[in-house]
């Protein structure tokens, strides 16, 4: 019994010896890969998921390794290698999977050669000794076969973030080579204003690769470029539901605007509000903000988020030409007009203020003059909220009355 209990101990200890070794070498591979790739730092954890605390840390060159001291979790732990993957698009994405792969590959490498040493050099050894390199060889096959075998479920890293296994990130690294062609195309369609188009490759490209954060800003951009406001708001909203993680401030920024743009100006002073309610509050929402309440026609409300965004920054000519707006419908003629003009004189080539000043002259029975700033605010952004209103009412008065133009 004696003998059993010791034999189940000492194979215990091989294993635990086999599972550290096998962490290490897996992490090592891709650190190594990483280190041969990219000029960046890597960063190897060995026993955690990417735990800074509690463990040792080694520094050589370019290459951090944070590890646990308790044996168990080093090898029970898993491990991470943090590294800037190589650009995976462009005739690139060799570079991107010999950084996967490298990880699974090393241990087997390591356990095959080992193996071979064993029963070729130390063929007369006892069969005892030869257990060892075999369990190991056993354990590192086990393991690339776990690790290259895609997985859905993510991994989740200490900071909270998801990453995938091996197998999966080098499905979705193939599946990129196969379709490189046509994000090719996506973006050269995109660069010479063929958006709709663009929006339409991306989203073949959205539903044939996992879902990744850079895909869906494409998209939403394309649609956005294409005037499809809607698809955009749709997609925008799908990327906060799937990658949460990734959909960051100004990803959130987008989004409100898009609502504005969708005449959804409710939903887009919420997430504004959202973003000025942080600890650090975000500046470019104060003008956002105000003129989300602007398309509301609550002026008083826009009015104090103007004064905000201009005190951040007294140059944002856009926030000057909002309040110049606010300031004329509450009945306050003179400082609109200073703001529009001050706007101007910071930006010539806004369309909002031109438009703004179209408004102020026509609202004052200057009908020439607003015609004028109208059509050059036509010339700057044809699409620019109610201009095609203004330009018809306006070209309605100077054709009914044109000799009264004040």
């Amino acid at each position: 019994m004696l003998v059993v209990l010791s034999f189940m101990l000492a194979l215990l200890l091989v294993l635990a010896a086999c599972c550290i070794g096998l962490v290490v070498l897996h992490e090592l591979g891709h650190a190594l890969a990483a280190l041969a790739l990219q000029r960046g730092r890597v960063t190897v954890h060995l026993g955690s998921h990417g735990q800074t605390a509690g463990g040792g840390r080694w520094q050589v060159g370019r290459l951090r390794i944070y590890f646990r001291y308790n044996p168990l979790r080093l090898a029970l732990g898993g491990g991470l290698c943090r590294a800037q993957y190589p650009v995976v698009v462009g005739g690139q994405a060799w570079r991107g999977l010999l950084l996967v792969l490298a990880g699974p590959l090393l241990p087997l490498l390591v356990a095959s050669l080992g193996l071979v040493l064993t029963f070729t050099c130390f063929a007369a050894a006892a069969n005892v000794w030869k257990a060892g390199p075999v369990l190991f060889f056993v354990v590192a096959l086990g393991s690339a076969v776990v690790n290259l075998r895609p997985h859905r479920r993510a991994v989740v890293l200490a900071n909270g973030h998801h990453t995938h296994n091996d197998g999966f990130q080098t499905q979705q690294l193939l599946r990129h080579q196969r379709l490189e062609r046509g994000l090719a195309d996506a973006e050269a369609h995109f660069a010479t204003g063929r958006y709709a188009e663009s929006a339409r490759l991306y989203e073949l490209l959205l539903g044939r690769l996992a879902w990744q954060a850079d895909l869906f800003r494409r998209l939403i951009s394309a649609h956005y470029h294409a005037g499809a406001h809607a698809p955009a708001l749709t997609v925008s909203r799908q990327f906060q539901r799937t990658l949460a993680d990734e959909f960051g401030e100004d990803d959130l920024l987008n989004q409100a605007s898009l609502c504005s743009l969708t005449q959804q100006h409710r939903p887009a002073v919420a997430v504004y509000s959202a973003l000025l309610a942080q600890p650090v509050p975000y500046a470019a929402a104060y003008n956002n903000r105000g003129y989300a309440y602007n398309l509301l026609e609550e002026y008083a409300l826009a009015i104090p988020d103007f004064d905000q965004a201009i005190a951040l920054d007294s140059c944002t000519a856009f926030a000057y030409n909002n309040r110049g707006l606010a300031r004329l419908r509450l009945g306050q003629p003179a400082a609109g007009l200073a703001d529009i003009e001050h706007s101007l004189h910071l930006d010539g080539a806004n369309a909002y203020a031109h438009r703004n000043l179209g408004i102020w002259h026509f609202e004052h029975g200057a009908y020439a003059p607003a015609l004028a700033s109208l059509e050059r605010a036509h010339q700057l952004g044809p699409d620019t909220p109610d201009l095609t209103h203004y330009l018809q009412q306006t070209r309605r008065h100077l054709s009914q009355s044109p000799g009264t133009d004040g």
